[in-house]
């Protein structure tokens, strides 16, 4: 296994298919078989699911209801194939997105979506967009945004907050870093509290706020 091809082949086609907890499972069995030398994998995963999609702003783990969902789905989109159930558990195969018919041909062109249905999160090609829409400034506190400082963030936390342009900004590591899975107006005036936001910051940033959940901040893309 071409571990950088893998990475390529994934970003570029088989993320545009894939939801938030698909592509972390999907990971997580090709990191412990292909990515080992594995054809296939025995996984317990009631007890994985507690590690697969675990991360900063997470409060809890993947569901078993859940995590069996999006494995069946992964089957259905021909990214793995459940060979079996042990006493283990699930025995698993994964396949190389240049192993699925047809995905590679499949192009990772936002135009092609209605902006409505562009991921801005797990699509890496779109990210951009959002720090161009905040003018290179931090959607909460204003600090300017680099290269090396700034992360796309979830304004509505995930799960229940989706990965569309009414719910991810562009904001500093900081900011992001303290936001974690609170609400963005309290955030807002904690911001304010603690000196980051002045009284006019503030009540423009809370306008700018309810302005993106109307989606009036619609992300300029190129047609």
């Amino acid at each position: 296994m071409d571990a950088a091809q893998f990475l390529k082949e994934f970003h570029d086609h088989a993320a545009l298919l894939l939801d938030t907890y698909e592509q972390s499972i999907y990971l997580y069995i090709v990191r412990h078989s292909r990515l080992e030398g594995r054809e296939e994998v025995t996984i317990g995963f009631k007890s994985a699911r507690k590690v697969i999609a675990m991360g900063q702003g997470k409060s809890r783990y993947i569901s078993d209801k859940v995590c069996y969902t999006k494995l069946q789905s992964l089957q259905d989109k021909q990214f793995i194939s459940v060979l079996g159930t042990e006493w283990e558990g699930t025995r698993v195969r994964a396949s190389l997105p240049s192993e699925i018919p047809g995905l590679l041909s499949i192009e990772p062109d936002p135009t092609t979506l209605p902006l409505e249905e562009l991921d801005f999160f797990n699509v890496v090609q779109n990210r951009p967009l959002l720090r161009e829409r905040e003018n290179n400034r931090c959607f909460y506190c204003l600090a300017g945004l680099n290269d090396k400082n700034w992360v796309v963030e979830h304004v509505v936390s995930r799960p229940e907050g989706d990965s569309t342009y009414r719910n991810v900004v562009a904001a500093c590591c900081r900011c992001n870093n303290r936001k974690g899975a609170s609400v963005a107006d309290d955030f807002l005036r904690a911001l304010y509290r603690d000196g980051y936001l002045n009284a006019d910051d503030l009540q423009g940033r809370l306008s700018h706020l309810e302005r993106l959940r109307l989606g009036e901040l619609k992300p300029r893309i190129a047609r």
